[in-house]
């Protein structure tokens, strides 16, 4: 993986956002389905030539996008099915997402049962240098987020700024730090960085952190990052540490694990 777009992966984990306690967390299979087929129209439908760039989640450009299916075995005793999609749209707006399908957690017999979901889409426009003095890579962005249960679907506004880093061992990576002021819960909002660093061309250390601010709760931090080596053009494997704030909050949840995988890009 050569370029920032193909090294920096995502992979946020039952997460990244600001998102309620899931102490209930309900199952999701009524709503898997749906779930998919949301996932296949973001990840294909609007698909349109060109690509584009993500510092959370790689994969391999084609003339239809970059998308990725992952599976993970946690060491909290479930399985992670990891759905992710890049695509360029009209008029430089970027389309960005996952939908990570989860089964419960210490539960080894059922690892397989994917009971649990959670789906984040963004939607980035870059802004105008000019409009900025001459600033590059500022651009506004909107994102929405929703698992588990109805009613915790969240959306959230603000702006991005991402830039490359020029490594002193020759490689190239990347970084791009998000604010959200705005957001659909009024009471909440988030600041956020996502990064990749290759360390060689099979190597690199991609990943997140999250900080979420609440006025009537603590702040929780949604925190992973990922070693990922690039088998083949298409075929990866990871390694990543997971914290999640909100699961760690929950009486019947942890919220830190370490997950192991398989990634196929396309």
């Amino acid at each position: 993986m050569l370029s920032l777009a193909d090294h920096i992966r995502r992979r946020k984990n039952a997460n990244r956002s600001d998102n309620r306690d899931r102490s209930a967390a309900g199952t999701c299979e009524p709503l898997l389905p749906a779930v998919l087929a949301i996932c296949l129209v973001l990840s294909t439908s609007v698909a349109l030539a060109g690509t584009g760039s993500s510092p959370d989640r790689p994969s391999l450009a084609s003339f239809w996008g970059k998308h990725s299916v992952g599976n993970y075995i946690d060491s909290r005793g479930y399985h992670t099915l990891a759905l992710n999609s890049e695509v360029d749209l009209p008029l430089s707006f970027k389309l960005w997402g996952f939908t990570d399908i989860h089964g419960n957690q210490k539960d080894v017999a059922g690892r397989f049962a994917f009971e649990r979901y959670f789906m984040e889409y963004r939607l980035l426009r870059e802004l105008p240098a000019e409009w900025l003095f001459g600033l590059g890579g500022v651009g506004a962005i909107v994102e929405y987020n929703d698992f588990d249960r109805p009613g915790n679907s969240l959306l959230r506004t603000g702006l991005y700024y991402g830039t490359a880093l020029q490594l002193p061992w020759g490689q190239k990576g990347g970084v791009q730090c998000r604010v959200f002021p705005i957001e659909s819960r009024k009471d909440r909002w988030q600041i956020s960085l996502g990064y990749g660093i290759p360390i060689t061309d099979k190597l690199s250390l991609t990943g997140f952190a999250d900080l979420n601010f609440h006025s009537d709760g603590p702040d929780r931090w949604v925190i992973e990052p990922q070693l990922n080596y690039a088998l083949s053009e298409s075929l990866s494997v990871l390694l990543e540490f997971r914290y999640n704030g909100f699961e760690d909050d929950a009486p019947n949840l942890d919220g830190t694990g370490i997950a192991a995988g398989l990634q196929i890009s396309f």
